[in-house]
Order: structure tokens, then C-alpha cells, then sequence
């Protein structure tokens, strides 16, 4: 029998270690998994998922931490099983060798077309790169980071208006279709470890600032940049000024608007209508349906009006500064 140590604290690991269960029973395969290993649940990732439900349900140890480099006590355990594989589906944090050498293969999954887009944050930046083409890579633990040897390599189509939310959940399913046609060679011993082809690129990791909105970029900017940053990612956001106090919303949703025979400075609300309300930016403008205020979701244009105007020059340091001393 072989054995199978897995780690992942998100939604994609929780639905694939599911499909990992299915594909053994299905198949009969010689596979046990022997533990697995997740984030604490105090900790407010942004698409954590509790795995206790599953681990009890198959009756397998699950151990749950805050930090992997700190766990010598579960890097001895770890040893001790001896794992034939190493499985590392969505890990906030970089997995210290002495684990990953502990499996006879290790192998991790990346939501890029490898050697393309190696790093940080892929699924926004694949939409705010435009790509129209991207993948789910499963490759070996082994090297630079996201560099190692491709056991499968599954690719799908970027929507014209692909967000961060329907991107993932793509994912979410071309990881498990992956799986079930990997899964049954790897445990039997059938798989190739394939080099990777091609002049590598970098993505650099993304600040919370990252998703301000700058009003005075073109119309098809703010859009794509409203539709990178969406759930389970940071939002993306602005500041105005309503009835005296400075307010930050978050956009939820938007689309380029038609509505160009109008021109005002970036930011400015120019109309409100039954779908949302129409803001200017550098060049066209853009329509914005749905907004976030202090943690309700709101129909922007029950809350927005012809009055109102997105501020170009605020940004999260003067909010902090002016929710702390009051609003001038």
C-alpha cells in the first residue's frame, strides 16, 4: 500500500482531496492517505476551508498549523510515515525542504501554462495580463520555485469577461479532471516527469494597494482590474466623499460602458440607471452595478448619485490617518 501525505488549507485542496478519494475507491488503487495537514481555522485566509468534515468522515489525521517552518514535532511525523507521495495543493507559505524531501515524489499544482507565469497571485494577474489561454500544471517539488519537472499539464480557455471568482472555480475543476486521469498512473508507476519547455515568466506578488482603483486609467483597465481583483481575492476599491465622511467601497462588479458622449474627471459619477451607475475614467467610461460599504453588499446605485465623485488622490495611508483624527 501506498502511502499519500497531503497539505492544503483552500477550497481547490478541499475539492480535489475529495476527488482523490473518489479516484481510489473507484479504481481500486493501492493508495492510503495517511495525514493531512491544514492552516489553523483562527486564520482568516481568503479562501480557507475547513478539512475536519472529510478527514473524519474518511477517518484519516488531520493536523492543523499556523506555520510549517515552526513544526519539528510534525516533520518527524511526517518522516516516520515514510510517504510514497507529497501532495501540496494551495499553501500560503513556502514548504521547507526537509518536508518535501521526505516523500519519494512531491508535487504541487500551479494555475499557469508553465513555464509561463511562475510566482505569485496567477489567477488575477492572468486577467490583468489579458491571457487567453491558461492551465493547472501539476510538476514536481524540486528546484526553483514552480520550476520543477511536469508530471500533467491540463489547459482551458480565458473568457472574454473572466473574473478571479469563475477563473478559480475553473480551476477548481480542471485540477480534479487532472487528478483523475494522473492519479491512477502515478500510483502504479506509469507517469513521466517531463522538463519544462520554454523561456520562463515571473509574476510579482500583489499588495492589498494593489487593487485601489485609479480612475484616471482607460475604461478597459479599471474593468479588468475590478474582474482580476474579485472573490476569493482582495477586492478592488475606492474612496469618496459622502455627506462629510470619507467612505471606502469596494467594486464588486462592473463593465465597460457605452455611455461615451459625456466626459468629466476621473472618477466622477456621470449617470445613474436601473443597472448602475457610470463612472469616467482616463478615457471611456465604466459601469458599476454592484458595491461593498462596511461589509454589506449593495446595489451601486441605491447608494450612489450624480453628486457623487471617486477621489484619484486618496489612498489607504490618508484613510487610516483621517478615520483616526476625524474627517476635516
Amino acid at each position: 500500500m501506498k502511502k499519500l501525505v497531503y497539505i492544503s488549507h483552500n477550497v481547490l485542496g478541499y475539492e480535489v482531496l475529495k476527488q482523490i478519494f473518489s479516484s481510489i475507491s473507484q479504481n481500486s488503487l493501492d493508495l492510503a492517505v495517511e495525514l493531512v495537514i491544514s492552516r489553523n481555522p483562527s486564520e482568516k485566509l481568503s479562501d480557507q476551508m475547513s478539512f475536519s468534515d472529510i478527514c473524519s468522515e474518511k477517518n484519516v489525521e488531520l493536523i492543523e498549523t499556523s506555520d510549517l517552518r515552526k513544526e519539528s514535532e510534525l516533520v518527524a511525523k511526517i518522516k516516520n510515515i515514510k510517504p510514497d507521495f507529497l501532495f501540496v495543493f494551495g499553501w500560503s507559505q513556502i514548504i521547507p525542504q526537509e518536508i518535501i524531501d521526505c516523500a519519494g515524489l512531491s508535487l504541487g499544482t500551479h494555475p499557469a501554462l508553465l513555464p509561463k507565469n511562475r510566482g505569485n497571485a496567477a489567477i488575477p494577474w492572468t486577467i490583468l495580463l489579458d491571457e487567453k489561454e491558461t492551465a493547472m500544471t501539476l510538476f514536481e517539488l524540486k528546484g526553483d520555485v514552480d520550476s520543477g519537472r511536469i508530471v500533467a499539464q491540463r489547459k482551458f480557455e480565458v473568457s472574454l469577461r473572466e473574473t478571479s471568482t469563475t477563473l478559480y472555480e475553473k480551476c477548481v475543476e480542471n485540477t480534479k479532471l487532472m487528478l483523475r486521469e494522473a492519479l491512477p498512473l502515478l500510483v502504479n508507476g506509469q507517469f513521466e516527469l517531463k522538463e519544462q519547455e520554454g523561456e520562463p515568466s515571473y509574476l510579482g506578488r500583489r499588495k492589498p494597494e494593489d487593487s485601489l482603483v485609479d480612475w484616471k486609467l482607460d475604461s478597459e483597465s479599471v474593468d479588468r482590474l475590478v474582474r482580476a481583483e474579485s472573490h476569493p481575492y482582495p477586492e478592488s476599491y475606492s474612496f469618496l466623499k459622502k455627506k462629510g465622511k470619507w467612505i471606502k467601497a469596494e467594486i464588486l462588479e462592473s463593465e465597460i460602458s457605452q455611455y461615451n458622449n459625456y466626459h468629466a474627471t476621473p472618477g466622477s459619477v456621470l449617470d445613474v440607471n436601473e443597472k448602475g451607475v457610470i463612472i469616467s475614467c482616463g478615457k471611456g467610461n465604466i459601469l458599476v452595478s454592484r458595491i461593498r460599504i462596511d461589509g454589506k453588499e449593495l446595489r451601486a446605485n441605491d447608494f450612489l448619485t450624480k453628486a457623487d465623485k471617486f477621489d484619484t488622490k486618496m489612498n489607504d495611508d490618508l484613510f487610516s490617518l483621517i478615520c483616526e483624527r476625524g474627517t476635516p
